[in-house]
C-alpha cells in the first residue's frame, strides 16, 4: 500500500449524489459491542455499492481545518476550530 492510503471496510449506511460526485457514508464496526459505530464519508465519481452492502475500499484522506471566532455563549471571544475530513478512493 502507498503512503497516506488506508483501507476502509464497513457497511454502507447512506448514499447521496451532489453534482457529479457520489458521497457514501460507511459505518465502521467498533471492537466493543456496546459502542456506536464510526462513520466516514467517501467521495467518488461512481457508486461504491448499495445501502447495507459491506465494502472494502483503498482511500486517500482529504480535508481542511477551519478556524473561527466564537461570538456566543460562555466561550465568546475565543477561537473555535473545526476539522473536516473525507476520503477519496484510490485506483478506481
Amino acid at each position: 500500500m502507498s503512503v497516506n492510503v488506508i483501507a476502509v471496510e464497513g457497511r454502507i449506511g447512506h448514499v447521496e449524489r451532489y453534482q457529479d460526485k457520489v458521497y457514501t457514508e460507511v459505518l465502521i464496526p467498533e471492537e466493543d459491542a456496546y459502542a456506536a459505530p464510526g462513520c466516514v464519508k467517501i467521495e467518488s465519481d461512481q457508486e461504491l455499492g448499495s445501502v447495507g452492502q459491506v465494502i472494502t475500499v483503498d482511500c486517500k484522506p482529504r480535508g481542511y481545518v477551519r478556524t473561527f471566532r466564537l461570538t456566543q455563549g460562555h466561550k465568546a471571544g475565543q477561537n473555535g476550530r473545526e476539522v473536516r475530513t473525507w476520503f477519496v478512493p484510490v485506483g478506481r
